[in-house]
Parts: C-alpha cells; structure tokens; sequence
C-alpha cells in the first residue's frame, strides 16, 4: 500500500515536498528535510490532515501541515523464503560493535542495561537511538521516566558493561555500585569516567520485533580520551585508532 501526502507552504501545496509511504517496508523515502518518519493507515487517512511539531526534523519548532492526498494499492513482491533467526543471530554476531550502558531513573526507578545497539540519528537537533529488549525491566523504567543516559564504555570499564549485562554480579545486589554516578538535565545516572557520555530525553519511540527503538534528544554530552571497548562474536574486544 502507498500514501501519498503533501505539505503545504502558505495556503498551497509544494510538489517537492510530496512523501510517499510504503506500508509494510522499513524504508521510507521522504522529500521534507532531514526526513520524518510516520506510520499511517492509508484507506482510513485519506483526506486526513494533521498538525504536526517538527521537534525531531529540520529547524526546532517548525510546524508541518500533512493531508493525506490519496492511497492506491500496490503490489508487494513476495518472499517465501524465511530467515532462520539462528542464522541471523550467527550472522550478526560477526558484526564489531561499540558497548554502551543505557540508564534511566524516575518515577518508574533507576535502571541500566548493556545494549550494543546504540547509534546517531541527527546532530541538528542532537539525535540518537537505542534499542531495548521488552523483556528487560530497563525497557518498562525508559518509557515511564521518559529519560535515558548512553555511557559508551572504554576498555577501562569493560567490568561496568559486564554487570548490566548480567555478566558480574556486585557484592551489594546494586549494579549501580560498580560505578560512580551524576545527574544532569533529564535525571537520569550519568557514568563517571565513561569514554562518552550523553544525557537524553525520550522524544520517540517504536516497537519493532522483540526491542523498543527510543530516539532520544540529547541535552549533554561529554567526552574524554581512551580506547574503546567493542563486542564481536560473543566477545568483547579493544579498538584502537590507526
């Protein structure tokens, strides 16, 4: 299924801005600036407009008109060859990745997890994503807190990634005791010494598969010198500068 929509500049409609949406598909193609993404349902919008606050595409506080011009069927190819999920795993698993442990305190309480999936979205605004498992209790704590910090662990602190990932276990029962901790903007525990840190609150959040994506808009970020720590074939591992 595609849906066609426009924005409209001033009362009229700008042809370079026409989005299409294809249903079903991760890929989304867009003609408005640094790209906006939506989940649409196109035989019931069509003729549907909505406001909507440009908070995570192009300038801050820029407001996008979206009507849903018109919905036409289109044929999907069809694949019918499925994917084992062990032979994806085993195939991501030669992936070389950076570690990070993701943080959150609030109403819902202080939580952390090791996560690999972790990356930028956009620098302007100051964008990026996290992907959680539903099943980890730090899911549940991120999307009531609406808050989370990214810690991207150096070597020296392989031992922090270790206990949020459930790998160590503290002498005190507290994970949060392997590691000294502050408080910026959002509240959320931000790692001492950590090689980068960044403070986030929650401005989006998609449930794909097993995992929550939350595109968090960072408020701070520090940075020291180090090497960083990665994760490949069930393994961690050090990364050095060439």
């Amino acid at each position: 299924m595609i849906v066609v929509v426009q924005r409209r500049h001033s009362g009229h409609r700008c042809a370079g801005c026409e989005i299409r949406f294809f249903l079903g598909l991760t890929q989304i193609k867009t003609g408005l600036p640094g790209g906006m993404f939506f989940l649409a349902l196109a035989k019931k919008l069509t003729g549907f407009t909505c406001l909507m606050r440009s908070n995570t595409i192009g300038p801050i506080n820029h407001n996008v008109r979206v009507t849903v011009m018109s919905a036409t069927a289109s044929k999907m190819p069809s694949v019918e060859n499925e994917l084992a999920t062990q032979d994806f795993i085993a195939a991501m698993g030669k992936c070389a990745t950076g570690v990070t442990v993701i943080t959150t305190d609030g109403p819902a309480g202080r939580f952390g997890v090791t996560v690999s999936a972790m990356c930028s979205v956009s620098a302007e605004p100051p964008l990026l994503l996290v992907c959680v498992n539903r099943n980890n209790l730090a899911n549940a704590a991120i999307h009531q807190n609406r808050c989370f910090s990214v810690g991207i662990i150096g070597e020296h602190q392989q031992h922090v990634a270790q206990v949020f990932a459930g790998q160590l276990k503290p002498g005190s029962g507290d994970r949060f005791s392997c590691a000294q901790w502050s408080q910026q903007a959002t509240g959320a525990p931000v790692l001492e010494e950590a090689l980068a840190s960044f403070d986030c609150e929650v401005v989006q959040q998609y449930e794909l598969g097993t995992h929550t994506v939350f595109v968090g808009k960072a408020h701070a970020a520090a940075s020291i010198e180090g090497k960083a720590l990665a994760y490949s074939q069930r393994s961690f591992c050090s990364v050095s500068p060439r």
